[in-house]
């Protein structure tokens, strides 16, 4: 099976999110393992709110949910408010997914 890293950059209610969630779930059943990792406005769905429930969903289902650490800093978003199924990580995560041959893609 592949390794899939989606990055999104988009917040939570743009027109994609939607579809890149069926996707990145749709990959996962299939047995792929994917990482979500969230940068610039897409670290507002990071937060501990209904915004953020598709990507408990994702975690829920064995996706890796990544939020980007200086994006968060950036959007005044603090460790206190990310919920337990979100890591914070610095963008080389992505760097070194790309040297080991992950599919990225950039949404």
């Amino acid at each position: 099976m592949s390794n899939f890293t989606f990055i999104l950059s988009q917040g939570p209610f743009h027109s994609r999110f939607p579809f890149t969630n069926k996707m990145v779930k749709q990959l996962k059943a299939q047995g792929h393992r994917v990482t979500v990792f969230l940068v610039q406005n897409g670290t507002l769905s990071a937060r501990d709110s209904p915004a953020g429930a598709p990507l408990k969903e994702l975690a829920s289902a064995g996706v890796e949910i990544l939020a980007d650490d200086f994006s968060l800093q950036e959007r005044g978003i603090v460790q206190g408010e990310i919920p337990g199924h979100i890591s914070v990580a610095s963008l080389e995560r992505v760097v070194d997914d790309l040297a080991a041959g992950h599919k990225v893609i950039w949404q």
